[in-house]
């Protein structure tokens, strides 16, 4: 059976949030652990793909210098920026949706055997916004520079994603070779358990990946950066 995809919303810019439910969730009774070992042999090798999705860009040109600060606070961020005052930003979410196929085998006893015969996991970013301060038009020497300075932060994350992305999948396979196969009391009431355990088996990696992302984009966002992104115009 074909499960619906699962999302985990991690922050794009803070460092994510960590999923620490998911092995509380999904422990079994000594007598369904027992049972682990009655399952047949596996239905074959399971299929493992994860696939990314850099998302679309959309543009916000309608703020102000200062709803841009307000925004780089709810992120918790530093504001430098050009005269010490932000002028533009990149806001991204980070979403991982896995949907599994399941092949259920009813004991006995009464307890199920779920194999995974097949993992599609997703990985992408969603609702990427570039906000703009709107005092800059359209082809001036600030807005050009301001629009610089936020694709190579588009570049830094879509990098990210390319890089991590393998170390992600390899820890998806493993935690399937691991886990496979699951035993659960109640197929209906327990049918999500295999993807608590793989959302659980991924999350350093996740964190892994945030992480990565913060400190490549800390790189450019540095007063003495700022300093030489002032100088290319005047009039800020």
């Amino acid at each position: 059976m074909r499960r619906p995809l699962r999302t985990i919303l991690l922050k794009s810019i803070m460092p994510a949030v960590a999923f620490g439910l998911f092995l509380a969730v999904v422990s079994i009774s000594a007598a369904v652990a027992q049972e682990m070992v009655l399952c047949p042999l596996p239905p074959g090798e399971p299929v493992v793909d994860l696939y990314i999705d850099e998302g679309p860009i959309r543009f916000d040109h309608d703020v102000t210098q200062a709803q841009i600060e307000a925004l780089y606070r709810e992120e918790g961020s530093l504001t430098h920026g050009v005269l010490g005052h932000p002028v533009g930003l990149t806001r991204m979410g980070v979403k991982f949706d896995i949907r599994t196929e399941l092949r259920p085998l009813r004991l006995p006893t009464g307890l199920y055997c779920l194999w995974l015969v097949r993992v599609d996991a997703l990985l992408r970013y969603a609702d990427t916004v570039i906000y703009i301060d709107r005092r800059f038009e359209p082809g001036s020497c600030q807005y050009e520079t301001v629009l610089d300075h936020e694709y190579t932060h588009i570049a830094i994350n879509r990098e990210m994603l390319r890089l991590h992305a393998p170390r992600i999948r390899m820890a998806l396979a493993e935690a399937v070779r691991r886990i496979n196969p699951v035993v659960v009391e109640d197929l209906f009431r327990d049918r999500d358990q295999p993807i608590a355990l793989l959302q659980a088996a991924v999350e350093a990696e996740l964190n892994a990946f945030n992480q990565a992302r913060d400190q490549a984009n800390s790189t450019i966002d540095t007063p003495d950066n700022y300093r030489r992104t002032q100088a290319l115009c005047s009039n800020w």
